[in-house]
């Protein structure tokens, strides 16, 4: 067997045209040029940006583009986002061109340098600058500039403005801009690259009305932009360089520039020649001894093709050259007009076993002018070529079910070979088979290689088995949902109940039993642990019967437990355990309720119990029968006596439920008439006796019904408020719905204070006091009086009119806190003299 080592590699093209759409994303300034923009032979580092951060971003343009640059970066002096969160839609470069001034003023100042280019003042710079090494001796990028002033504003001498400056680092190169119209050393701006200057550089894209000289674009909003141009400058391969990309508007921030820069363009350029640029594949790397050979395919770049070459490698590891293999030269030489040279190798048969050996072929070349060395390893390996060995075992298969068929299978070189048969018909080819007889089965596989190796052949004997397993469950004659026996007086059935898909065959079961309680003594008949099914047959009961031997024994357990099969690997029996109870025969222990309805009402009496066993029976008085639960509606209070029995002989009990029959009428009494200044409230004294609480009292007013009303919950006296004048008649409910009322009268007085203003203490008894009308109603009323520098001159903790001033004529001030948390204060005169 051959086996050819090379690596193919195959690109598919495909294309399609329809409306362009231009899309971008805001990007991080180490994404646009680690991801986007650099291409081969570079490494870059101290990547930064400045300006707004949705000035930068990545874009693709699908269908028709008339920019010609499919994906990329882009900057702008405005915002790249179709929708900007802080500025709005419609002001990105995203095409078609449908507006006359799109952009946004974002607010970024302008840059030096740009200013000098432009000549005039610049805003809104976005600047994204990064170091670079180059592995050439040229620095090459793709680009495209366009603004949205074509061609309104270039004819006043004044339009956005972009450069690429680059300078170095570890050599010396003074800030250059490098953004020139080809073969000359003028920068590409607006200015110049145009309608009428260097046209052949510009695109015009409309004006976004439709009227201009072109029709509007597709993919780009800007009005004209330039062709894909390329900025190149040779630099020094492995120095260190730093190139600023910036763009900037001019003279204001009104609308927008941007500059496209294509995906991949930044580049170092190849070599003019190489010395050396061998490739080798390495598909399928191993070889077994005295099986076939391989061919080692170099190939060097069809570029390089044209001349004869000679190419120098190292062969190294554990084979051994002309022994192990045949021998090969450790020198290759193209002819002119040949890209590929195939070395034969065979690994040699030495009858020696050597575990894998290896062959190492190694070509060191250089890959560039910067003398950057490039290393090529590629390793064979070569194996002995072992006896095939087939290892099978012998299985169980449940009827009605699958598996899969896996040996192992060891040794053997090249391809394996499989073949599976069942004595005469082949049934499969493959290194594994599926199989699902209805009975045992022998399945033989037969193994060879490609080296010449085999038949080996093994059989696999698939039993086919039973599936069949037991569960249990078991219930109280008396108590088909219970499993809990009383002593001397229940029978329990004990149901085993056979599943599966081999049920024709007769079969035992084994199980064991446990617990407390003892057979023969505690129960009869003893169980025997095993239960037996006939051909056919699916269930099986065990009946069994609780004794009473005299002892208070507690809860005893009669536990059975069905365990997994472990002798039939097809068996699908689940682990299952049965608990059966025994309790001892306990007194039994009746119990109902009181309870109390109103008069003409019924009520619901449940009975319960405790102990005995087996059927319990209730028995009720008064000709109520049978039950647990009765319905009753007595007249008057009644006792209903119900009497308890279960059929295991134990001795009866019996309790009584008494029904209170609310039948005494409830009795309303206001104590006494209130009277009560306006505006506040009267407390009006009820007592309640009889009738059944809790109690429900409300007003009414001649034939209105207040809103106010009280729950009472015990017979005792209320106090009631209303804030209004009159007869009322005060009606109280009790829980049975009996009501009695009674009447009451509240009367409003008027106690306002009057306020005096001047008191003349002249010892005629006529407005001789410092007098407040209606203070009365107020008892524990406070005052202090003041002379006119603020100095208390009299006071008193509980004041009843009878201060008659014994000073000098004037005025005074008074504060007066009455008993209801009131304050009053005011200036008064006293004049002796009237």
């Amino acid at each position: 067997m051959k086996k050819n080592l090379l690596l193919s590699s195959l690109l598919l093209f495909f294309s399609s045209s329809f409306f362009a759409q231009l899309a971008t994303t805001v990007t991080t300034a180490t994404n646009a040029i680690q991801n986007v923009l650099l291409g081969g032979g570079v490494v870059a580092s101290n990547i930064t940006y400045t300006g707004y951060a949705n000035a930068l971003g990545t874009f693709t343009v699908t269908g028709t583009n008339n920019m010609g640059i499919g994906t990329g970066i882009v900057m702008t002096t405005g915002t790249v986002m179709a929708v900007d969160p802080t500025y709005g839609a419609g002001l990105g470069p995203q095409g078609p061109n449908n507006s006359t001034g799109a952009g946004c003023d974002n607010g970024q100042p302008g840059n030096a340098y740009l200013t000098g280019v432009a000549g005039a003042t610049t805003f809104n710079a976005a600047i994204l600058e990064f170091d670079f090494v180059p592995q050439s001796d040229t620095v090459k990028f793709n680009y495209s500039f366009g603004t949205e002033e074509y061609m309104e504003w270039v004819t006043g001498g004044f339009a956005d403005v972009f450069a690429f400056v680059l300078s170095g680092v570890s050599t010396p190169l003074a800030p250059t801009n490098i953004a020139l119209l080809p073969g000359t050393s003028t920068p590409v701006t607006a200015l110049n690259v145009n309608l009428t200057n260097n046209s052949q550089y510009y695109v015009d894209n409309g004006d976004g009305s439709g009227t201009g000289t072109a029709p509007d674009g597709p993919a780009v909003q800007y009005d004209g932009f330039t062709v894909v141009m390329q900025a190149k400058y040779p630099v020094i391969c492995g120095e260190t360089y730093h190139i600023k990309l910036m763009i900037a508007d001019a003279l204001d921030g009104a609308v927008d520039a941007g500059v496209f820069l294509e995906t991949g363009s930044f580049t170092t350029s190849a070599p003019i020649a190489i010395s050396s640029d061998v490739q080798f594949s390495n598909n399928d790397t191993v070889l077994y001894e005295g099986c076939g050979s391989a061919n080692i395919i170099f190939i060097r770049p069809t570029a390089l093709s044209a001349t004869a070459d000679t190419f120098n490698f190292t062969i190294t590891g554990t084979a051994i050259n002309g022994t192990d293999y045949t021998t090969i030269n450790d020198t290759i030489i193209f002819p002119a007009g040949a890209d590929t040279l195939i070395v034969p190798i065979t690994a040699i048969n030495d009858g020696l076993t050597e575990g894998i050996e290896s062959i190492t072929l190694t070509l060191v070349q250089q890959v560039n002018v910067c003398g950057l060395l490039q290393t090529l390893t590629y390793t064979i390996y070569i194996k002995d070529l072992d006896p095939i060995q087939v290892v099978a075992q012998d299985t169980f298969l449940c009827s009605g079910t699958s598996m899969v068929l896996t040996p192992t299978i060891t040794g053997g070189g090249g391809t394996i070979n499989y073949t599976w048969s069942t004595g005469g018909s082949t049934v499969g080819t493959s290194p594994t088979l599926t199989i699902s007889p209805t009975g045992t089965t022998d399945y033989i596989i037969s193994v060879t290689d490609s080296c010449g190796q085999g038949p080996v052949i093994d059989t696999i004997t698939v039993q086919v088995g039973t599936a069949n397993f037991i569960s249990v469950n078991g219930d109280v004659m008396n108590d088909p949902i219970d499993t809990i026996m009383t002593e001397g007086c229940d029978t329990l059935r004990i149901v085993f109940t056979r599943g599966g898909n081999n049920l024709a065959i007769p079969e035992t079961f084994n199980y064991s039993i446990t617990g407390t309680a003892t057979g023969g003594t505690d129960y009869s008949p003893a169980i025997t642990g095993s239960v037996s099914f006939p051909a056919n047959g699916t269930v099986q009961a065990l009946i069994i019967t609780a004794g009473n031997d005299g002892s208070a024994e507690g809860n005893e357990t009669i536990i059975i437990t069905i365990p997994p099969d472990t002798t039939n690997p097809c068996a699908n029996q689940i682990p299952f355990s049965l608990v059966v109870y025994i309790q001892d025969l306990m007194p039994i222990v009746a119990s109902v309720n009181d309870t109390t309805i109103c008069a003409g009402t019924s009520a619901s009496l449940f009975a319960n119990s405790t102990g005995g066993g087996g059927l319990v029976s209730y028995n009720w008085n008064l000709g109520l029968g049978n039950g647990q639960t009765k319905n009753v509606s007595p007249a008057t209070t009644t006792d209903y006596i119900v009497t308890v029995s279960d059929n295991c002989g134990s001795p009866v009990d019996k309790d009584t439920a008494t029904v209170t029959v609310l039948s005494s009428m409830p009795v309303l009494t206001a104590l006494a008439d209130v009277t009560v200044c306006p505006g506040d409230f009267a407390g009006v004294q009820t007592l309640i006796s009889g009738g059944y609480g809790p109690y429900l009292l409300s007003w009414t007013e001649l034939n209105t019904t207040i809103d106010s009303m009280l729950v009472i919950t015990q017979l005792q006296s209320g106090i009631n408020n209303t804030q209004m004048g009159g007869v009322f008649v005060l009606t109280v409910t009790d829980k049975c719905f009996n009501s009695d009322n009674d009447t009451v009268l509240v009367v409003v007085d008027d106690c306002a204070l009057i306020i005096p203003n001047i008191i003349t203490p002249n010892g005629d008894g006529i407005n001789d006091a410092l007098y407040f009308k209606n203070l009365d109603k107020y008892p524990n009323s406070s005052i202090g009086v003041y002379n006119r520098w603020g100095n208390k001159i009299y006071e008193n903790a509980n004041y009843t009119n009878n201060w008659v001033p014994d000073v000098a004529d004037g005025v005074y001030y008074y504060i007066l806190t009455i008993s209801d948390g009131r304050n009053f204060s005011r200036y008064f005169q006293v004049i002796k003299g009237k």
